[in-house]
């Protein structure tokens, strides 16, 4: 548990702070659900200072569902008058928060809608409007639990979180926590099928029997309930989480419900340039197919599908020499500032180096390979003769001429040798060298 903790305050001082769309990721999508520009009209609130909302969070989310033909637009008007709802069709509210806890997450957290604004959702709602309401980890929960109340969800506001934890996401699969049955997790077809849900990090709430989980919580899972966000201590109170969910629906007169507790599954991000986070995450492959399940269910999608067939796009394969050559001269840059740590970090944790009479492999040996130069670094000039590759796969031939300074005699050596490199780029979408091999020119 400290472990975990600690872990938590070290993403929140260092990686959540530096957070942004990641509005390049195009999910794949097989055939869109509407003609584009002619599905149902999903509105965005932004006008309840919803976090996030000015570095356009969901952008990569947007630009999913347009291509899916739904019509997007945001709102900043508040929903304290029925006619601001009347050309919505599904709307959807994610991390709204009172004006008095923005930048402020700790407890009293203040309901992010008047009562006003509740009672004419409810009725919205009830009159046949669709509502997903997405409200995250603490403060978030809290800033939505009067709102969720008038439909019967009991929000926790709290850090939800499933033993044993991981970060990156944790998962909903198998079917007690997965419910095969719901709408959401088993699609309109087979292929849409969901058998493994990332999640990361987020609250729990507590659904009216009426309602149908799709991401349920086990008993022994517990939502931590601190203070003041992302601070924990020992003795942190914790809720068991027997019948609580992270995803669940709810008809509800003529309209319908969506409460999820967790933004980051829906949409997708980039921390620190380097971390994916959402859908685009290589640790989240079926959420993007999540999101269209959810949405279709909101907007009352069947079969069949109305939109034109989105054909694979052919890998960029100039886009991925541009980035391997651009590998090439970073790690030239970096040989040459003696910077043998960033070096040896465009290696691949499982590489292999092969050179003349021996091979190394694993992060270890490669770290002391490239360390024994340590201090003596001078220059480092790569030649690409042949690059190529797919998808996440590159291969490079060329020569290497390398110079360094002898630790014995100080003297100047340069070296120039034949390579062979295969890279991979990595779940950050970095590429990593997977095998070095390098002999002597002849």
């Amino acid at each position: 548990m400290k472990t975990i903790l600690l872990l938590c305050c070290l993403i929140s001082t260092s990686v959540l702070a530096q957070q942004y769309p990641d509005t390049l990721y195009v999910p794949p999508l097989r055939q869109s659900a509407y003609p584009l520009g002619e599905g149902p009209r999903v509105v965005f609130d932004a006008g309840h200072q919803n976090f996030g909302a000015d570095l356009r969070a969901n952008a990569a989310l947007e630009k999913l569902l347009l291509r899916d033909g739904y019509q997007v637009s945001y709102s900043t008007e508040t929903f304290d008058r029925p006619e601001r709802l009347a050309d919505v069709e599904v709307l959807v509210i994610i991390n709204a928060l009172h004006a008095d806890n923005v930048g402020q997450w700790y407890r009293p957290v203040h309901s992010a809608f008047s009562k006003k604004e509740v009672k004419v959702l409810k009725q919205w709602v009830a009159e046949g409007g669709n509502l997903l309401l997405v409200a995250d980890h603490m403060p978030f929960g809290g800033a939505a639990k009067e709102l969720a109340s008038a439909f019967g969800v009991a929000w926790l506001d709290g850090f939800a979180k499933i033993e044993p934890t991981y970060w990156p996401p944790s998962h909903f699969e198998g079917d007690e926590m997965l419910r095969q049955h719901h709408p959401v997790v088993k699609g309109l077809e087979e292929r849409e099928k969901l058998t493994r849900v990332a999640s990361f990090t987020g609250s729990a709430f507590l659904p009216p029997p009426e309602a149908e989980i799709a991401l349920a919580f086990l008993p022994e899972h517990r939502s931590v309930q601190p203070d003041t966000a992302w601070r924990f201590k020992e003795n942190t109170p914790e809720v068991s989480l027997p019948g609580h969910a992270q995803g669940a629906t709810l008809a509800f007169g003529k309209g319908r419900l969506a409460c999820w507790g967790e933004a980051g599954m829906l949409i997708a991000q980039v921390f620190r340039g380097d971390w994916k986070g959402g859908f685009n995450s290589p640790y989240a492959p079926e959420n993007a197919q999540l999101v269209l399940n959810l949405f279709h269910w909101l907007s009352g999608r069947s079969l069949p599908y109305t939109g034109p067939l989105h054909p694979a796009p052919a890998p960029d394969t100039s886009q991925l020499q541009r980035e391997v050559l651009a590998a090439n001269r970073a790690l030239e840059q970096a040989f040459r500032e003696g910077d043998l740590l960033t070096v040896s970090y465009f290696y691949d944790d499982e590489a292999k180096l092969i050179g003349p009479g021996f091979q190394l492999e694993g992060r270890e040996s490669i770290d002391k390979y490239w360390f024994r130069l340590e201090g003596l670094t001078e220059d480092w000039l790569l030649t690409a003769e042949h690059l190529d590759g797919t998808g996440d796969m590159a291969w490079q031939t060329g020569q290497s001429t390398i110079s360094y300074r002898d630790r014995d005699t100080d003297r100047l050596k340069t070296n120039t040798v034949r390579f062979s490199l295969v890279w991979r780029k990595n779940w950050a979408g970095n590429w990593k060298i997977l095998v070095d091999h390098y002999s002597p020119l002849k």
